[in-house]
């Protein structure tokens, strides 16, 4: 596999549903983010969109019918995170201060997805078109760590914009994960009949 899903998400559409909820991170700012430097939020943006532009490798074509709907979930879900913040400008500033915490776990699942997608970039030649077992990282517990380190990333966002949308976003997310990890470790299992069993689909040793 060699994309961030498991039987070859193609271009365009796949970049369209990739690139499109990675804005999400640099839009998620409160208030608090006038305080902050645009140029640090203008790179953690300018990471994803490399990642997929630069480290994915697409085996195949997405179906129309299922990028519309994603992509547009995405853009509806960043044009409603953006409201939020706008809404919450007037609000006072949250009890405890959960930046620091957030931008660590955000930083996290940026270095973590970031190093799972390059693995699976390189699982396969050029012309190599075979189906391969992910190996390396936490790819020995996990089929799908690229999802976790998502949902890492997405609870950093939730951390330090502390609003009641993204936190919400982010369990939507996690659940969405969720069921595609559980699909991708059916397939793979009914691909391999040596598949190993302790792998679990995206939470070690649990699921």
């Amino acid at each position: 596999m060699v994309s961030n899903g498991t039987r070859g998400d193609g271009f365009p559409s796949l970049r369209l549903t990739e690139v499109s909820p990675r804005f999400i991170s640099t839009a998620l700012s409160r208030k608090r983010a006038k305080r902050r430097s645009s140029s640090k939020q203008t790179k953690k943006q300018d990471v994803y969109v490399s990642q997929v532009l630069f480290v994915h490798k697409y085996s195949g074509a997405m179906i129309l019918a299922s990028a519309i709907p994603i992509s547009l979930s995405y853009f509806l879900s960043t044009v409603t995170s953006i409201y939020s913040q706008y809404l919450s400008q007037q609000l006072p500033e949250p009890e405890a201060d959960l930046k620091p915490v957030g931008v660590v776990l955000f930083l996290i699942g940026i270095a973590g997805n970031f190093y799972h997608h390059y693995l699976l970039s390189n699982l396969r030649g050029k012309e190599d078109r075979g189906y391969k077992v992910p190996k390396g990282g936490l790819f020995s517990l996990v089929i799908c760590p690229h999802y976790l380190f998502e949902v890492v990333g997405f609870v950093g966002v939730s951390c330090f914009s502390q609003t009641l949308y993204t936190f919400c976003f982010t369990l939507g997310s996690f659940f969405y994960l969720l069921g595609r990890s559980h699909a991708t470790r059916k397939w793979y299992i009914a691909r391999f009949p040596n598949f190993p069993k302790q792998i679990k689909s995206i939470i070690p040793y649990v699921f």
